[in-house]
């Protein structure tokens, strides 16, 4: 089994290798939905660089979303791991490496919730959301936990690609 150390260093060395690579799929995928007119935005050019920026935005929200996955994933485990050491160990760890305590514990709870919903969509959500659903998770339905998050997936993220 690898340690987390290992898998921050080969997710790095992913990242790194992903951001060489042609962004052709970005290009080729994206389809803007924003109507700049309503922006009052009428300028072709500007409407392109526009259109470039939300490209660009989009993408890195989404890869922040997934950047956020995995982190919740080496949290949990990297908790679980120094469950049984001395107290505090966990947040000596993470803090070392340069995390705070809020973040750390944002991103438990959100693999908390995905490991009950089984749903990815968890990571997409704001804090506030899963702060909210962390406290009533346990008084209400699974499946309301889950109707909840979607409904806050179509609230937060209005059609943008394709």
């Amino acid at each position: 089994m690898a340690s987390v150390m290992d898998k921050i260093k080969a997710k790095t060395a992913e990242l790194k290798t992903q951001q060489n690579e042609p962004k052709q799929e970005l290009e080729q995928t994206y389809i803007s939905h924003v109507n700049y007119e309503e922006f009052g935005v009428v300028e072709n050019e500007i409407k392109v660089k526009l259109i470039n920026c939300e490209k660009k935005a989009v993408h890195h929200a989404n890869q922040m979303s997934k950047s956020i996955m995995e982190l919740s994933k080496v949290f949990y485990e990297a908790q679980r791991l120094l469950s049984n050491h001395a107290g505090g160990t966990f947040k000596k760890w993470f803090e070392e490496l340069g995390f705070k305590k809020d973040f750390v514990y944002m991103c438990l709870k959100r693999n908390d919730l995905f490991l009950e919903v089984a749903d990815d969509r968890v990571f997409q959500i704001p804090e506030r959301a899963i702060k909210t659903i962390s406290k009533i998770k346990d008084k209400i339905d699974i499946e309301e936990v889950k109707e909840i998050i979607l409904s806050l997936i179509h609230i937060s993220e209005p059609t943008r690609h394709a």
